[in-house]
């Protein structure tokens, strides 16, 4: 708090300065760490029930190309020109940019849906944890499924974080119909989850693909075919907000629109200033709106 007085510009502190310093520090040490503990293993342990060089099978039981060994690894180039490259990364895009949307929406779409029929639920703190969930599922996806991948099988991981993907994303626009439909706390919970879990899901493909690459194209060029695949986060991080928030302006303006048709010209005339025919020129300057 602060005292009556006078108080020069800019010579207070917010503590924000201060607030990334400390998390700067921290990440510095936490990477210099994680980088002097890294080495080389002192030795290869072989099951001696299964050897993988001569019998080409992996530890979960699938089969195991022959060009995964080292002599005979794909070349990044060749790899381009095979359709597994393309649905890899096809599929990779689609899901960050999923992902990508709910990061730079979401908290809108929690403050400005949720917190205005659950004004008593979803204060400006409960959005703050959903932000700071966010990257926690993030964090979760990925070490879960890295882990899981190797017991089930890259597949079969893949198929249950692409395939889950569609029905998650179909629940966050259900979430907000049945909201204004039951004003009740149920589809607020159906959107804090699905939108986790999508989440969740772009980390995993984060973890888990390059060894998915090292399965089909061989482990000699994963890093250089992992970073081809890379490429489609360019287009993903700037398709996935812009079609949300296009489609969200969209819904906006129709649903204006929608309510001055049923007000009376000269009502509307008298409240704006402006004759209705204007009513695009009054949005854009936010003299009218929707909450």
């Amino acid at each position: 708090d602060l005292s009556p007085g006078f108080y020069i510009v800019n010579s207070g502190s917010t503590g924000i300065g201060e607030t990334f310093l400390c998390l700067g520090i921290g990440y510095g040490l936490i990477i210099a760490t994680g980088a002097l503990n890294f080495k080389f293993p002192s030795r290869i342990v072989v099951d001696s029930e299964i050897n993988y060089k001569n019998r080409n099978v992996l530890p979960s039981g699938q089969f195991r190309e022959n060009h995964t060994e080292k002599n005979s690894s794909v070349l990044p180039s060749e790899a381009l020109k095979t359709p597994q490259f393309w649905i890899i990364w096809l599929g990779v895009g689609l899901n960050s940019s999923a992902a990508y949307s709910i990061i730079a929406s979401g908290k809108t779409m929690m403050l400005e849906t949720f917190g205005s029929i659950l004004p008593h639920i979803v204060t400006t703190s409960f959005a703050g944890w959903y932000v700071a969930m966010i990257s926690a599922s993030n964090l979760t996806g990925r070490l879960l499924f890295s882990s899981l991948s190797d017991k089930i099988g890259r597949k079969l991981t893949f198929h249950i974080l692409w395939g889950s993907c569609v029905p998650l994303y179909l629940f966050i626009p259900m979430s907000i119909h049945w909201l204004v439909d039951t004003n009740s706390t149920a589809p607020l919970l159906m959107f804090c989850s699905s939108s986790l879990l999508i989440i969740s899901c772009m980390g995993a493909t984060a973890a888990t693909f390059p060894a998915y690459i090292a399965d089909l194209f061989g482990p000699k060029y994963v890093a250089a075919i992992h970073g081809q695949v890379l490429s489609v986060l360019i287009p993903a991080g700037f398709l996935g907000p812009f079609v949300v928030s296009t489609l969200r302006e969209k819904a906006l303006t129709a649903a204006v629109q929608d309510l001055a048709s049923k007000i009376p010209s000269e009502v509307f005339e008298e409240a704006f200033g402006k004759p209705q025919s204007e009513l695009q020129e009054l949005m854009n300057a936010k003299v009218v709106t929707i909450n």
